[in-house]
């Protein structure tokens, strides 16, 4: 009975561990390069409240101007053609109370709508002049924005997300973080 007991508990670690590693390594297996036309510079941005507790994420510095780029990675996913590639560049930002976040869709892509290699400008000069009126185009330590990339069919198995945070700024104040980058 003991040696049933230990097999069953193997079995069951090993299976929860297996369960486990897939979870962790979806976020590494998305199957294209994501690329924007300025130097990347890491920044810290904000991610969100949640709790009692504001979140940040590492990211990457922006300008509104940005645009970025799709490429086919070396990862081979089964059904995640590029038809399947869809986007979601979202505003991020506290409410005003401080005990909270709301997320705001600025932009989508839908499926069908990105091609490899072709440039895709973040945000419209529309959404640049509606952020810049309401004050909220350019990011601090409560506000932010994220692209969220979806790939793949989620009733097939095989539909991967990344997000990306960015720290959107101006162009001086891009310079000034490009300038004085850690060097690795």
């Amino acid at each position: 009975m003991l040696k049933i007991f230990g097999k069953r508990l193997i079995a069951a670690a090993a299976v929860s561990m297996i369960t486990t590693l897939n979870v962790y390594a979806s976020p590494m297996n998305f199957p294209f390069e994501i690329e924007f036309d300025l130097d990347e510079v890491e920044r810290l941005c904000y991610a969100g409240h949640e709790g009692k507790t504001v979140k940040y994420r590492d990211g990457i510095a922006v300008t509104p101007e940005t645009s970025f780029s799709i490429s086919r990675s070396n990862t081979i996913i089964d059904g995640t053609d590029i038809s399947t590639l869809s986007a979601e560049v979202a505003l991020l930002y506290e409410t005003e109370d401080r005990t909270g976040s709301r997320k705001e869709i600025v932009k989508t892509y839908e499926p069908g709508s990105l091609e490899d290699d072709e440039a895709y400008q973040l945000l419209s000069d529309n959404n640049i002049a509606s952020l810049y009126e309401r004050n909220k185009l350019y990011s601090d330590s409560l506000s932010g924005m994220m692209i969220t990339f979806t790939a793949g069919d989620e009733s097939m198995g095989n539909q991967r997300t990344k997000t990306i945070y960015l720290y959107v700024c101006n162009d001086d104040d891009y310079s000034y973080f490009y300038d004085n980058a850690e060097e690795e």
